[in-house]
């Protein structure tokens, strides 16, 4: 059978869009299993410098995300520091006030202190930390600056919940004395 001559040319043209198609996946099967591509030196020194700026990009992004949930950790932690604070001023005045009825308020005045001085470090170690934050971006190693801040709130957290603790047996000491 003889074909017409458009029909031959359209035959021809779809072998060699096929060949082509055929060597394309050939190229792309080989470029998968070496692992090499075709590649000239000067734009792979462009897209590795492009690489490298979305990293510095991300881990600057990130850096920046992790000290926007440190700062609020920190204020919520400074809020908590602040009405422990007020808790035990209301309880030096209580003690005052026990002390001029005659009460003994040694082993409460003692509890008072100690959790004077634990609010005192843990709101000092607060301070560092936002101090801290600021210093991350001219560090020289901004990620350990940031384990550090880390570090520094679960430490100062750490404190808070040994001044409740203290504050809270030195409240029930004081009803004991006050029912006395």
């Amino acid at each position: 059978m003889i074909l017409p001559a458009t029909t031959l040319a359209q035959s021809t043209d779809y072998a060699t869009i096929q060949d082509r198609a055929r060597a394309h996946r050939e190229s792309f099967l080989k470029q998968q299993t070496t692992g090499s591509t075709v590649v000239d030196s000067a734009s792979s020194d462009s897209i590795q410098d492009k690489i490298k700026s979305l990293e510095e990009r991300i881990l600057s992004l990130r850096q920046k995300t992790i000290l926007a949930s440190y700062d609020r950790v920190l204020t919520n932690t400074e809020r908590y520091s602040e009405y422990l604070s007020g808790i035990l001023n209301r309880l030096d005045s209580s003690l005052a006030e026990l002390s001029t009825n005659g009460k003994d308020t040694t082993k409460v005045q003692n509890q008072a202190n100690e959790a004077g001085l634990l609010l005192d470090q843990a709101s000092t170690t607060i301070a560092v930390a936002r101090a801290s934050t600021t210093a991350v971006f001219t560090s020289t190693d901004p990620g350990q600056t940031i384990r550090d801040i880390k570090m520094m709130i679960e430490e100062a957290v750490v404190k808070l919940g040994q001044v409740r603790d203290l504050l809270a047996e030195a409240i029930e000491t004081a009803k004991t004395l006050s029912n006395e």
